[in-house]
């Protein structure tokens, strides 16, 4: 599978999430909407590859336990045909007996959405010189 060539970034860079805890995609995607991502989501390992494929987005956030498959067999799929940037997340830190995330806002917006920027900024100035994205978050 040939990957397509984007170029310089999008004023609205694309971000695909793949993650099946249902209150974990909430949390990223209003933060991630709100920083004016353009944010496509993934609940499995499978659609995920396959909206990597159809979509080629800027960048994957990527749950590392997905109910189909482990999340590093999606890297390795993904990287038989792509050099798309992967973030890996991961919340291993669980409430007791409660199976629910302890993931706050300010905790994603910090190890996630901050990193993801920086990468983006990265990009965005290895495949441009002088361009730069919008405020760090």
């Amino acid at each position: 599978m040939a990957e397509a060539k984007k170029g310089p970034l999008a004023a609205r860079p694309e971000i695909l999430l793949i993650e099946d805890d249902p209150q974990i995609r909430k949390v990223l995607k209003a933060i991630l909407v709100a920083e004016d991502y353009r944010l496509y989501e993934a609940t499995t390992a499978n659609d995920g590859v396959a909206q990597a494929a159809s979509r080629n987005p800027d960048l994957i956030l990527l749950d590392l336990g997905l109910p189909d498959r482990d999340g590093i067999e999606v890297i390795r799929e993904i990287r038989n045909w792509s050099q798309l940037p992967i973030l890996i997340l991961s919340a291993r830190d669980r409430e007791k007996g409660s199976g629910r995330s302890s993931m706050e806002r300010t905790t994603v917006k910090r190890e996630v959405a901050a990193p993801m920027h920086n990468a983006m900024t990265t990009i965005a100035m290895i495949e441009n010189p002088g361009v730069r994205l919008r405020k760090p978050i």
